[in-house]
């Protein structure tokens, strides 16, 4: 369950909107750059509310994939990247504790979800969960996606140092992997798991790769309490980008060839764009690496593009 004050107060919550509304009143407009890119589309899915995953399809990459979290329903939605909504198919096997996020993938030849039902905002999760599906064929046009879409693979596990929140969950096909970065320390921790971890009752370990580069506040950027938390991420396909979303900004990482993933995330991060979205929780890569799709908690939410350059000299506060 994703909460700004990390608890289901909605007194505490409209006090932070409060405190956001009056702290970037005082704040002279022009010392805030523009929060977001040109291109921006509003999504038209009613049963939208708190999207905490996105993922671009890799059968076609006209359409987007996400996911509720909070404990709504099981529910994979669909939509175009115009926001067109396409249609819901129910995740059948799997139930949503704290759905928060989503990766579309190929692997084996064939198109793949996962999904991570690893929110824990008070760190007593006994274990996380993580869901793996087939992609569901995609609807003709003028058809709407319904049905069940079975579960193939479900994964129960632990951190080897204790329970911990993470919200931001990436796949690499190729090296057959998924990768956790822990949402509340200072110091983000990276975690990982094989795609042919043995599933089961009896959780598995997930290894501890090494601690990230802190997460930066873009420049100019009001204050904001977890404006240094990451929300969500996602690989690109040909392995070479990472992308983080925060409550404030979209980060970037760049791996080299033969490098670690976590030694392309202990450099510090390149700020690709801030934004003033009400509750950003959601990230993903096109298909060609090139642009990257963040969006937001909330009915009608938009969804924002923002182009990946060659080099991005923007650095942000990273304590």
């Amino acid at each position: 369950m994703s909460r700004l004050r990390g608890n289901a107060s909605g007194r505490g919550k409209g006090c932070w909107i409060g405190l956001m509304v009056l702290t970037m009143a005082a704040v002279p407009s022009c010392a805030v750059p523009p929060s977001e890119p040109a291109e921006k589309v509003v999504f038209s899915d009613a049963g939208l509310g708190e999207s905490s995953g996105l993922a671009v399809s890799s059968r076609d990459d006209r359409f987007l994939w996400q996911i509720n979290d909070s404990g709504g329903t099981a529910d994979l939605h669909l939509s175009e990247t115009n926001g067109r909504f396409r249609g819901t198919v129910r995740l059948e096997g799997a139930s949503n504790l704290d759905w928060e996020d989503l990766a579309s993938f190929r692997w084996k030849g064939k198109s793949w979800l996962l999904v991570a039902d690893v929110g824990d905002n008070a760190s007593s999760r006994p274990y996380g969960v993580i869901y793996l599906a087939e992609e569901p064929v995609l609807p003709e046009d003028g058809e709407l996606l319904q049905g069940h879409q079975p579960v193939f693979r479900k994964w129960l596990f632990e951190y080897p140092d204790g329970p911990r929140d993470c919200e931001s969950v990436a796949v690499d096909a190729q090296e057959q992997a998924i990768y956790l970065l822990s949402k509340r320390e200072a110091v983000p921790r990276l975690y990982r798991l094989s795609l042919e971890s043995p599933v089961g009752e009896v959780p598995v370990k997930a290894e501890f790769v090494g601690e990230c580069a802190r997460i930066p506040v873009p420049p100019r950027m009001p204050f904001h309490p977890y404006g240094k938390q990451a929300t969500g991420m996602d690989f690109s396909r040909d392995g070479r980008l990472a992308a983080v979303v925060s409550y404030q900004g979209v980060m970037l990482a760049r791996r080299g060839e033969n490098e670690s993933w976590q030694s392309a995330l202990s450099r510090p991060w390149e700020i690709l764009g801030s934004h003033t979205l009400f509750q950003a929780e959601a990230i993903a890569f096109s298909a060609k690496g090139d642009r990257v799709w963040v969006t937001s908690e909330g009915v009608a939410a938009p969804l924002l593009s923002f182009p990946v350059p060659s080099s991005v000299p923007a650095k942000g506060s990273e304590h």
